[in-house]
């Protein structure tokens, strides 16, 4: 996951060049954070094991929703984020015309994608990626565009 993040922030050094804000360099321990506490949480939930396919698909959509109402409340302040969402934010700022949660889905689709080749290419089979894997692609950027809606009718 450290890894993965210092990529991104790689990543979004290189797409906004001069535009990138020295300030963002607190995302560097924030990624140290989020791997940290990414273990932690996997160490307190290791008791969930859901016993059937629908469970399955009911952990899905507590996740997606966590992770979508997570990420917008991390992206108000607009202040730092993790590298995985900076990065969303710095095409977002590159793009203009284009919203958050539709980059967020499309980023999204693309880390799929790659985790699909990937797996066929080193593991020889589809290892990790499953539709709930894709569900939560799409829906977590879906649920952010209705979280933000949701958010300016109530500020209205």
């Amino acid at each position: 996951m450290v890894l993965l993040n210092l990529v991104f922030f790689v990543l979004q050094v290189l797409v906004l060049r001069r535009r990138f804000k020295m300030f963002q360099l607190v995302q560097l321990p924030i990624t140290f954070a989020f791997g940290l506490f990414t273990d932690l949480g996997m160490y307190l939930t290791s008791w969930v094991d859901p016993a059937n396919y629908l469970m399955q698909w009911v952990w899905t959509l507590v996740g997606v929703l966590l992770v979508a109402l997570g990420v917008y409340i991390e992206t108000q302040p607009r202040l730092s984020y993790i590298p995985g969402d900076g990065i969303v934010f710095a095409l977002t700022f590159v793009l203009q015309n284009v919203a958050f949660g539709t980059i967020k889905m499309i980023f999204d689709w693309t880390l799929v994608i790659i985790s699909v080749i990937l797996s066929l290419v080193l593991l020889g089979g589809l290892e990790g990626v499953r539709e709930g894997t894709v569900f939560a692609a799409f829906a977590v950027g879906m649920v952010i565009r209705f979280i933000s809606a949701m958010h300016k009718r109530l500020i209205k």
